[in-house]
């Protein structure tokens, strides 16, 4: 079973789980033979935009959990993350 905290759900998505349900949506939706931008580089387009970074006290540290707020992408990580969750749950 599953929870996320919906007051906090962009700093509560596990970041292994958001890339995973992407590259699964990926694979059903993305023909790839056809594209010179394979799933590979998407994945690490991904990675990439997940890392997130903040200062206290003056030090830089990187989040390790979670989308970043006020990405225009974390709504749709967050949505899609959501709907498997939501799939696992109901077929079971």
């Amino acid at each position: 079973m599953a929870s996320f905290d919906v007051v906090l759900l962009f700093t509560s998505i596990p970041r292994a789980l958001a890339i995973d349900t992407i590259n699964g949506f990926l694979r059903e939706i993305y023909e790839e033979t056809d594209q010179n931008l394979k799933r590979a580089h998407i994945n690490e387009l991904l990675e990439l935009c997940l890392k997130t970074f903040f200062t206290f006290n003056g030090q830089f540290y990187e989040r390790k959990k979670g989308t970043p707020m006020g990405s225009p992408r974390s709504g749709l990580i967050a949505e899609a993350v959501l709907q498997r969750l939501e799939q696992l749950v109901f077929s079971s």
